[in-house]
């Protein structure tokens, strides 16, 4: 099993007498991508805050690398994690290779050490390019290399597709989990977007209104996200009563069923087409985000 690297027990941050985030616990194991899923304002950058000192919890405890987060242990604890936490700060004016000669300048690490996080990245090509000619996707790629150019052992990253086009975020999605997998760096990531933390993650911790509302794998979260199989037909009224047992509903123009799987869909189609129905289409949906949150609040 793969040491826990990150650790809260009732992490709480209040802000004019209001819980932002509430009682949230977090077990974020090592080498793994660790996705943070919750909409927009539910208290993911709130959060992440807390866990670099960059705001005060109100109650609660941060362990990260066996460390607890205090002011003994802050700065040591910082010098292994890299992090991008909203706007991604670099100097426009100044190329990619000089952003990241600043860095190992600050860091005092040793003159060319950062190069190769360029290269990481896919940006060695465009080194000596300024930074106000890169696209938006090379932006927050070369964010990721100046976080990287520490060697951390933690990387965390708010919403770092969020605004880039398909390409830019396949580019993301696949660096993110190179970092993990493959150079052992555990990396938490905070999404609104459930298609694309489903893409990158291992694990999965989803917080709605500032309380967790789920933690698990990705799989264990699959389980508990009920899918819907979607069929239209040239007649869905005797499709139904074809179909009672399995309590079917007629949204639309379509039969919906819940909870199906391959087989029983399967027997499902094959019901229809033996008492002489055409299929025109069979869709499996699974729920939405805001469909999940439903279930794991109980309707709240």
């Amino acid at each position: 099993m793969s040491k826990t690297v990150i650790k809260t027990n009732g992490l709480t941050k209040q802000y004019d007498g209001l819980n932002k985030v509430n009682d949230v616990v977090l077990n974020i194991k090592k080498g793994r991508v660790y996705g943070f899923l919750g909409p927009n304002g539910a208290g993911k950058t709130t959060t992440m805050k807390m866990l670099l000192g960059l705001t005060k919890p109100t109650n609660g405890s941060i362990e990260i690398l066996g460390m607890p987060m205090n002011k003994e242990f802050k700065n040591k604890i910082l010098t292994k994690v890299g992090n991008i936490i909203e706007n991604p700060s670099y100097y426009g004016h100044l190329t990619g290779q000089e952003n990241i000669e600043l860095i190992e300048r600050m860091l005092e690490l040793p003159e060319g050490s950062g190069l190769e996080m360029l290269k990481l990245v896919s940006l060695e090509d465009a080194k000596d390019k300024k930074v106000n000619d890169y696209s938006l996707g090379m932006k927050q790629r070369l964010a990721i290399a100046m976080a990287l150019v520490r060697n951390p052992e933690v990387l965390i990253l708010d919403e770092p597709t969020n605004g880039l086009d398909p390409a830019g975020t396949r580019q993301i999605r696949e660096l993110i989990i190179d970092l993990a997998h493959e150079r052992g760096i555990t990396v938490m990531v905070s999404s609104h977007l459930l298609s694309e933390i489903e893409k990158i993650a291992d694990d999965i911790g989803i917080i709605n209104k500032g309380n967790m509302v789920f933690e698990g794998t990705a799989d264990e979260l699959d389980k508990i996200r009920k899918n819907q199989t979607i069929i239209r037909t040239n007649n869905n009224g005797i499709g139904v009563q074809l179909l009672q047992e399995l309590d079917p509903k007629i949204v639309k123009d379509s039969i919906i069923l819940d909870n199906l799987d391959d087989l029983r869909r399967a027997a499902v189609v094959k019901t229809l087409v033996l008492n002489g129905l055409k299929i025109y289409s069979v869709v499996e949906q699974k729920k939405s985000l805001e469909d999940l949150f439903l279930d794991l609040t109980g309707g709240k």
